[in-house]
């Protein structure tokens, strides 16, 4: 893995909407939720653009509602784009990321408390990966870890690695 350290003030953000954070909270939850209102703010005394987003339907949430939210909200991504979520927010923003078309890439994304398996889904909020899960995929993990106390942050990049997610999960 490579590690990159740079502060906050070497992001060099253009503050032209191309790069960009977005929060998403969880199931039931808001963007006014303490840690996430806190986290906001932070990045936002950083002169960082940070969207926190206000999901649908939270009591009750379609996984496919929040996929198609998002879609309409972020718009179009690059490197510049940024995700943190939390609970059920981290699988709407794997889900839309792996629906986003084309050899486009987010910038990075960070999981708080992800809940990343799905139980008693509709059928409607059951999405076909883009990539066969019985087939080999090509897949890189990119982790930003954000100190906010000392002004860091650390990017680890993992090598392009191969994978049949059903053999994968199955050894989880």
């Amino acid at each position: 893995m490579k590690n990159y350290q740079k502060t906050f003030k070497d992001w060099n953000f253009r503050h032209d909407m191309s790069e960009r954070v977005f929060i998403i909270h969880g199931w039931s939850g808001s963007p006014d939720e303490p840690l996430l209102k806190w986290l906001r703010e932070e990045l936002e005394s950083k002169d960082i653009d940070v969207v926190a987003l206000k999901m649908p339907e939270t009591d009750e949430p379609k996984v496919n509602y929040w996929i198609n939210f998002l879609a309409k909200e972020v718009g179009g991504i690059d490197e510049g784009t940024y995700f943190i979520g939390h609970s059920m927010g981290c699988q709407a923003i794997m889900r839309y990321l792996e629906m986003v078309k084309g050899n486009k890439r987010a910038g990075g994304a960070v999981f708080i408390a992800p809940w990343l398996h799905l139980t008693n889904l509709d059928e409607d909020d059951v999405e076909v990966p883009v990539c066969d899960t019985g087939g080999i995929c090509t897949y890189t993990f990119k982790i930003h870890v954000i100190d906010l106390i000392n002004n860091k942050r650390l990017i680890y990049e993992s090598k392009p690695f191969d994978v049949v997610l059903d053999e994968a999960i199955e050894n989880l």
